[in-house]
């Protein structure tokens, strides 16, 4: 009889376990067949349903986490790893499947941007799978995303240097290189931005935006000619990227700044022939300014001749021909034949107005002085070159008493600049801007009946819309702002003075284009006219020359 009970006893014992095989063996087999037909949701619930049976069996939890990943439930799967990781911390398997999961759960997150999560899940995944090729690419990617680049490009270096040929890490890495060096770039630190750039060059010289940051930064530490053969090979390899031509021609014009600073005129002007035969339609403003300004330094000297053939060998580089026609007339003036000077601008401002005709809108601004004014120089004087052709709409503005003297008491001839009214005036903003350029060193000179032609002291304020106020023959170091300080309407700038091409104390007041080309006509906001004892209170008006007024 005990033999019969323990007979019994194996036979259902050994009946369990064949059917508790069995149970096991369909499970597996169909997850496999879920797995291979993709059916993942079947698959997840098929693995649920295995667990609650056998709870212990650490493949369907793997697979668990498998599906739940292939559902795109990638924080559910994470958590779930998690729990059996808890049980197995050193299974292999386990480890994997939790390196997984915590890369597709940062990947994911950073789908809605939330870097500083992705970052966490990637350093974990990283200490997990030290070498693990996603983890290097993954944990320096949001490390770089985090702004913490030195850190980012140590780990992206080691994991270039274990997998040479990801071009996902080197890439990466490379990114990192320009973003790190755009920052130091931007504040000014050219030196690093440039070692940093230059590695990033090193690992791909064919690289779009690493040939752009480094032939960009050269530019900056005065490298020019590098930075022009880099610009330009990557303006001809990558012609859809609008950043390369605007950086290259940047690049030419301070290559031409730079001697020109060096009062190599020569070199200056040979590199603006050079540009403007490539990029004539880019590169004329900046070009006509520099033009206008080296050969000012040869009127200095009397330089005339070397002037002229200057502009001859311009003139067919530009093809806006009344600018280099309105620099003709200019130098025509000031080499003694005023009337066909002042004929010549002329007729380039009539050509100008015909394609810029946006030159005659009329501006109103505040009036800049204060107290009794006469306006000694208006718009359009036929005689004075810095009131004709491109400057006609200049005001030349005297200090006054109320019957319009603008010297004082007892005094005759051109006097000594003390002895007029508007000596040390204050001269007031009349928009809101910025300070953009600003001379505060040269001398008065004293009064005199013929200008003498040489530089002097001035103002520039941008405003809001891109107009530049120009305030000239300052007093010296009179100035109470300086480049790149921000002003009110109202605001104290500097004091009237006799500096530069003047012949007496007064303020020559002009608004130009945002293009810095034309004089634009200007309405003052609320002044008063001064006739004997009448006061005419007007707004909106331009003053006429010879009146006199009141702010």
């Amino acid at each position: 009889m005990k033999k019969n009970i323990f007979f019994l006893l194996t036979l259902t014992l050994f009946l369990c376990t064949s059917v508790y095989s069995q149970d096991k063996n369909y499970y597996y087999e169909q997850i496999s067949k879920l797995a291979g037909e993709k059916k993942f949701e079947r698959g997840v619930e098929l693995c649920y349903e295995a667990i609650k049976k056998f709870p212990d069996e650490l493949n369907y939890h793997l697979n668990l986490t498998y599906f739940l990943r292939e559902t795109k439930r990638y924080e559910a799967a994470l958590l779930q790893i998690e729990e059996v990781y808890k049980k197995y911390p050193d299974n292999k398997d386990v480890q994997t499947n939790l390196n997984w999961s915590l890369q597709n759960f940062a990947w994911f997150l950073n789908s809605q941007n939330k870097k500083s999560e992705c970052l966490k899940l990637f350093e974990r995944a990283y200490k997990l799978k030290p070498d693990d090729e996603g983890n290097y690419l993954g944990y320096g990617y949001f490390l770089k995303e985090s702004a913490l680049y030195d850190k980012a490009n140590e780990i992206l270096k080691s994991g270039m240097a274990k997998f040479p040929n990801s071009t996902d890490i080197k890439n990466t890495y490379i990114d990192s290189l320009l973003k790190q060096g755009w920052d130091e770039f931007n504040a000014g630190a050219f030196t690093k931005a440039r070692d940093l750039f230059f590695t990033a060059y090193s690992l791909n010289k064919e690289h779009e935006d690493a040939i752009l940051a480094y032939g960009s930064v050269l530019k900056e530490l005065k490298e020019f000619q590098k930075s022009i053969e880099l610009l330009e090979y990557g303006c001809a390899k990558f012609q859809n990227n609008q950043w390369y031509k605007p950086n290259l021609i940047s690049a030419y014009n301070a290559y031409a700044e730079y001697y020109k600073s060096k009062n190599d005129f020569e070199t200056a002007l040979k590199i603006y022939k050079e540009a403007l035969t490539k990029f004539s339609s880019d590169i004329w403003l900046n070009a006509y300014h520099s033009l206008n300004a080296i050969l000012f330094s040869y009127a200095y000297d009397n330089r005339f001749k070397e002037i002229f053939d200057i502009i001859d060998d311009f003139e067919k580089l530009f093809d806006k021909k009344y600018l280099i026609m309105h620099t003709r007339g200019v130098f025509t003036y000031h080499s003694g034949d005023k009337k066909k000077g002042i004929a010549i601008v002329y007729q380039a401002y009539d050509l100008m107005i015909k394609e810029r005709p946006e030159y005659l809108n009329e501006l109103i601004i505040d009036f800049p002085l204060k107290g009794f004014v006469l306006t000694s120089g208006g718009n359009s004087e036929p005689e004075a070159i810095t009131h004709a052709g491109f400057h006609k709409y200049c005001f030349d503005f005297m200090g006054a008493d109320k019957y319009g003297s603008t010297l004082k008491t007892n005094v005759t001839g051109p006097g000594n600049n003390e002895d007029y009214y508007g000596f040390g005036m204050p001269i007031y903003s009349p928009v809101d801007g910025v300070v953009e350029s600003l001379a505060d060193d040269f001398d008065d000179i004293p009064p005199s009946f013929e200008p003498i032609l040489q530089d002097g002291n001035h103002i520039a304020i941008k405003d809001a819309n891109g107009y530049h106020c120009l305030f000239h023959h300052n007093m010296k170091g009179s100035s109470v702002v300086k480049v790149g300080d921000v002003v009110k309407k109202g605001d104290l700038l500097v004091r009237l003075g006799n500096s530069g091409f003047t012949t007496v104390p007064h303020l020559h007041f002009a608004v130009y284009s945002q293009d810095w080309i034309a004089t634009m006509p200007v309405k003052f906001t609320e002044y008063s006219i001064i006739k004997g004892d009448k006061i005419e209170n007007v707004k909106n008006r331009t003053p006429l020359r010879m009146e006199l007024i009141k702010k």
